[in-house]
């Protein structure tokens, strides 16, 4: 039936209702026997591959990969997403690449953006707080 367009009953044909899956707005529904409130917006289209948005933005590459001292420039891309963040806690913006306590500073603001407390904002990346920094892919 797609989605409403206008405040009007446009229901459904009772045998395509029971014979047809999908989406049906309030007003499509057999039985309506009322104006319902207009138009829906668009839904948000899906990408057709569920693994395109995966690759925009780098992997989580694991906890044990943030150690000091690591270079990569997916810690560099980190590094410049969390400036963007107004997480900025470095002291320095030499060595973007490598991994160390102003990178741990930086990360403890942005896991406490999201609303982690206590020792879950200790500083170190995890796969939720990761993804939703959404470091862009190297």
């Amino acid at each position: 039936m797609g989605r409403p367009t206008s405040l009007s009953r446009n229901t459904c044909p009772a045998d395509k209702w029971r014979t047809h899956g999908g989406w049906y707005a309030h007003a499509h529904v057999p039985e309506n026997d009322h104006v319902d409130p207009g138009s829906w917006p668009a839904f948000a289209s899906q990408p057709t591959d569920p693994s395109s948005a995966e690759r925009q933005f780098e992997p989580f590459p694991g906890a044990s990969f943030f150690q000091a001292g690591r270079k990569s420039p997916a810690i560099e891309g980190m590094h410049r997403r969390l400036v963007a963040e107004h997480c900025d806690r470095y002291t320095s913006h030499a060595g973007l690449d490598v991994w160390g306590a102003g990178d741990v500073r930086s990360y403890t603001a942005w896991q406490q953006k999201l609303g982690f407390v206590g020792n879950a904002a200790d500083g170190v990346p995890g796969r939720f707080s990761w993804d939703r920094l959404e470091v862009p892919k190297v």
